[in-house]
């Protein structure tokens, strides 16, 4: 980020669209790649959001201690991201929602 507008536009970006949509998601899927302000912030927001997080990482690509140790799921996937690899993303994430202790959590209804 260059410059303060640009930097102003993503942090906007981010309240007006990366946190809603992040509130109501069921997890967070994330590709690792090199720390970037988008990447620092959809992890740090799944975290303060409560949300399991699944990490998509490269064969070989050093996961960080810290996030390895947050991360509900870690998948390694190839270079070119082939169909094996997309089954076992998929794979990933239907585990997760399958998981009880991930299931949403119904509020009790009242009674009127």
């Amino acid at each position: 980020m260059e410059d303060s507008q640009e930097l102003q536009d993503f942090f906007d970006h981010a309240r007006d669209n990366m946190f809603p949509n992040m509130k109501s998601s069921a997890f967070c899927m994330t590709i690792l790649g090199d720390p970037d302000p988008k990447l620092c912030m959809e992890v740090g927001a799944a975290i303060l959001f409560d949300k399991p997080i699944i990490v998509i990482a490269r064969h070989g690509q050093t996961v960080p201690l810290s996030l390895r140790t947050i991360a509900h799921k870690i998948v390694e996937i190839s270079e070119d991201m082939n169909d094996a690899d997309r089954a076992t993303v998929s794979k990933a994430v239907t585990e997760l929602m399958e998981a009880k202790e991930f299931r949403p959590k119904r509020s009790a209804k009242k009674n009127s």
